[in-house]
């Protein structure tokens, strides 16, 4: 079972703060612009045709990316599971943005690259793992995706909302598929993205 009955909280979230970072939980566009910045900074130096970013919201990240990365000849794909949110997204970003539940939809696109920033935040350790797989199944290259980081001194997740790892935790869970994995830290307090690439 979910931890948590996403659609409605997002739904209770936008309806308070609209079309902005909070809408989508983010403590500030300052936090948001952080991990973005790290994703943009592995975008730029790797060769990709087309993205899909899971867990896509309001588009912000695709709009902050296209003011950093020539989009012209490459593709970016949004998938939300929220109508109200692909539908803002769709007309923010002119891009193709669909429908979908990353966890329970089957036909979902394929790209190089799918990306989550944020997108994990609310589920639990089995949904996490069917996420990442799932990805990695669409993807062709490889997954870029952010996750709150448990400290490594908390003997358990003491957040009944948010979804905590350790490194070592999140590096167990992705053993199985032989990716070349690349552990960004620092950008911020109790967070951390991976970089995984298939093999």
């Amino acid at each position: 079972m979910p931890r948590l009955d996403q659609a409605e909280l997002y739904s209770k979230a936008v309806e308070k703060h609209g079309n902005t970072p909070q809408g989508v939980f983010w403590k500030s566009q300052s936090s948001q612009y952080k991990r973005f910045k790290v994703i943009s900074k592995i975008l730029e130096n790797i060769e990709f045709d087309s993205i899909v970013d899971a867990g896509s919201g309001f588009g912000d990240l695709y709009l902050y990316l296209k003011e950093r990365i020539d989009f012209d000849h490459k593709l970016y794909m949004g998938i939300d599971n929220n109508p109200n949110m692909v539908e803002i997204s769709a007309m923010q970003t002119k891009q193709p943005i669909f429908c979908k539940d990353v966890l329970y939809d089957m036909d979902m696109p394929t790209a190089d690259f799918y990306i989550a920033s944020g997108s994990m935040n609310f589920l639990n350790r089995t949904e996490t793992y069917f996420f990442i797989s799932k990805m990695l199944l669409f993807s062709n290259k490889g997954i870029i995706f952010n996750i709150l980081e448990k400290n490594e001194y908390e003997k358990t997740d003491k957040s009944d909302i948010y979804n905590k790892f350790t490194m070592d935790e999140i590096l167990y869970l992705l053993k199985p598929f032989n990716l070349k994995i690349k552990v960004i830290r620092g950008y911020l307090r109790n967070d951390l993205t991976i970089f995984a690439q298939k093999q």
